[in-house]
């Protein structure tokens, strides 16, 4: 009889400590948090080419503002256009979520097919990302 209520007890403390630590888990913080509350929608989809000797936006880089203006609540096809004016200048200043400042890129060092949305919204079948 007091085998049973020992391995009772046992056996509720393990379940107990079971649920308390998929609680923490499931509750805790990921590294993708930013995705959360992004500064924009925009991201990278690859590298840009310059120099190897100067900081760049790389690939997963999140968009922030071009020459100033902001992303936010634009659509990927306006963001493209403000890359495509951006693009009339000699040089153009991007700023990504990972870098500390501005970068002055060159008009031919970026292409507008390599910037992507990326969903904040929950994906469902007519939300694609393009």
């Amino acid at each position: 009889m007091k085998t049973r209520i020992i391995i009772g007890l046992l056996a509720a403390i393990l379940v107990g400590t079971t649920l308390v630590t998929f609680y923490n888990y499931a509750s805790s913080p990921t590294d993708e948090n930013i995705f959360t509350d992004s500064p924009g929608k925009f991201m990278f989809a690859a590298p840009l080419d310059v120099p190897s000797d100067s900081i760049s936006i790389q690939e997963g880089d999140i968009l922030v503002e071009i020459n100033g203006s902001h992303g936010k609540g634009k659509t990927l096809a306006e963001v493209r256009q403000m890359l495509a004016q951006a693009f009339r200048d000699s040089a153009f200043a991007l700023v990504g979520v990972n870098q500390s400042k501005k970068m002055v890129y060159r008009r031919y060092s970026v292409r507008t097919e390599l910037l992507r949305s990326v969903p904040l919204e929950p994906i469902d079948s007519t939300a694609l990302v393009v």
